[in-house]
């Protein structure tokens, strides 16, 4: 019983690495450098796009975007600063929101998200 144990134990744990044969020891094993590197594997992701042909179910078309990142402000610039300062460079219809740090950690400055119409 205590054998069927342990060859079940190495069989779920040989997936993971190469173990020494019977005639090594571990400490044989780590000198020669036998490991096999093992891959984690990837989340599959499912997502539905389009319409349903059933009808029941149906996708919302998203707006077109272009979005950016802007960081090093000033701790003091608030969005409706930027929006002004955008738009004197040609492009209208700027939303600017404020990053908040998580988890009340505070930055000596300041983030934004910036996004537009994809037309500009």
């Amino acid at each position: 019983m205590l054998q069927d144990l342990i060859q079940l134990q190495n069989t779920r744990l040989r997936r993971h690495r190469i173990w020494p044969s019977a005639a090594q020891s571990w400490a044989d094993t780590a000198m020669t450098g036998e490991w096999k590197l093992v891959q984690p594997l990837k989340k599959r992701t499912v997502r539905a796009q389009g319409v349903n042909n059933a009808g029941v179910v149906k996708a919302v078309p998203r707006k077109k975007i272009v979005a950016a990142f802007v960081s090093r402000m000033d701790a003091e610039t608030k969005p409706d600063d930027m929006i002004p300062h955008i738009a004197s460079v040609g492009i209208p219809d700027v939303v600017c929101r404020k990053i908040t740090p998580k988890d009340g950690k505070i930055f000596k400055t300041a983030a934004f998200f910036v996004s537009c119409d994809e037309k500009h």
